[in-house]
């Protein structure tokens, strides 16, 4: 239950060489499961519509857009997801270091980049564990 986010594919800032691992939860897993179902495509959980490809990387802000204007709501790019996640987490008492890493922040400070090996996946587990589970407590 681990998404991991290649090196290369991440926002270019000093020698990324790590990937970023994010542990994933019941919660998760239990969402995709339904996309996958949903979507029904053998390679791709967000197909392109000619299903030949990935979609590009800005049709999450297409779709965003769109249902804005249907719905009448005011738009907001996808990456303020990432400010509230932040905002959210904080106030439900997960720390400011274990939010940043979750979101796969550099940790720039000299110790951070050159002693501390450790890769934290098991407080990011707690975190997101915390996290969903306020979650589903909101949605529910």
């Amino acid at each position: 239950m681990i998404w991991t986010i290649p090196a290369e594919r991440r926002k270019p800032r000093h020698e990324v060489t790590e990937p970023h691992i994010v542990p994933l939860s019941n919660f998760h897993v239990g969402l995709l499961n339904e996309i996958k179902a949903k979507v029904g495509h053998k390679k791709w959980l967000f197909p392109h519509k000619d299903g030949k490809q990935p979609r590009k990387y800005d049709a999450l802000y297409q779709a965003v857009a769109r249902f804005c204007k249907a719905n009448n709501i005011e738009s907001f790019a996808p990456r303020d997801c990432r400010r509230t996640f932040k905002t959210l987490t904080g106030s439900i008492g997960i720390d400011l270091e274990l939010r940043n890493r979750l979101q796969g922040h550099a940790m720039t400070d000299v110790g951070s980049r050159h002693y501390d090996r450790w890769t934290y996946l098991p407080e990011k587990k707690e975190g997101m564990e915390t996290w969903t589970t306020w979650l589903r407590r909101l949605v529910n």
